[in-house]
């Protein structure tokens, strides 16, 4: 088992796709519903009625580059563990490839897939109705219908900052590159279960740290700072040894394409190896 910081996930380049064609639009139940939940913002509406009711979350957490969505619902079939989820703007005529995670709800009939978009900027091309494809695979596709989808994802991207600013984290300073440092590699090697601090693994500690990187114009990271502290001062302390020590980025830029200093925010969840 190995860790993931934010858990994000290799973004695919977008390419041509012998997948089944795109279903009839679901259109919306309901608002769009935003949630400050103490670690990350999510964004949620339901769409269809009966067997083919979906819900959609999307969620920002600890870093500007990143998103994450989870697709549950009935008519989701099994998929293997680790399968490839198509997003597809349809007025806009683009789509993108994410590997994501599937599973069964506990206690639920219900299925549901979870991407995480890192590098990927995709919702915020979303218009005010936009319609999105979405595909499992081979196996299942269907499109949904997002009214307000721009004004929702403004407020997420809201919600964001007021987390990020409430953890002592300059968001202004973070936005200031035109183009964020980007992870060389899968972040999700920084820190595995090998890297467990002993002291906090005996006595059975675990917890979620928000860590800030400065990185240079060279894609190194000169500087790790704690924006939010798991509690336990070995995780944290791992935590930034980790990331100066693996971390590597394509250099932030400037709005001529020029490499700058610039600054990277993610999070490690470190939990007891079962």
């Amino acid at each position: 088992m190995r860790y993931r910081l934010g858990l994000p996930v290799l973004l695919l380049a977008a390419q041509a796709s012998a997948e089944p064609a795109i279903a009839p639009v679901l259109p919306p139940q309901g608002p769009w519903k935003l949630d400050y939940a103490d670690e990350e913002c999510r964004l949620a509406r339901t769409f269809g009625t009966g067997e083919e009711t979906l819900t959609i979350q999307m969620t920002r957490a600890s870093g500007v580059q990143e998103f994450g969505m989870v697709i549950a619902g009935a008519s989701i079939p099994k998929l293997p563990q680790m399968t490839q989820v198509t997003l597809r703007l349809l007025e806009q005529g683009r789509e993108e490839k994410f590997n994501a995670l599937s599973a069964q709800v506990p206690d639920r009939s219900e299925r549901f897939v979870r991407l995480y978009g890192e590098g990927s900027n995709i919702i915020a091309e979303f218009s005010d109705n936009q319609v999105v494809g979405i595909s499992l695979g081979s196996q299942y596709s269907v499109s949904i219908k997002l009214p307000g989808a721009r004004q929702a994802v403004a407020a997420l991207n809201s919600c964001l900052a007021d987390l990020l600013k409430s953890w002592g984290v300059d968001v202004d300073k973070i936005k200031a590159a035109k183009v964020p440092p980007r992870p060389l590699g899968n972040p999700a090697y920084w820190a595995t279960t090998n890297d467990y601090p002993v002291q906090a693994l005996r006595a059975g500690k675990g917890g979620n740290v928000v860590f800030l990187l400065d990185v240079n114009s060279s894609g190194r990271p000169t500087r790790c700072s704690i924006a939010r502290s798991s509690g336990v001062p070995q995780l944290d302390e791992m935590t930034c040894q980790l990331a100066i020590r693996r971390a590597r980025f394509d250099a932030a830029q400037n709005a001529e394409g020029q490499p700058i200093a610039g600054f990277y925010v993610s999070r490690v969840r470190w939990s007891i190896p079962k």
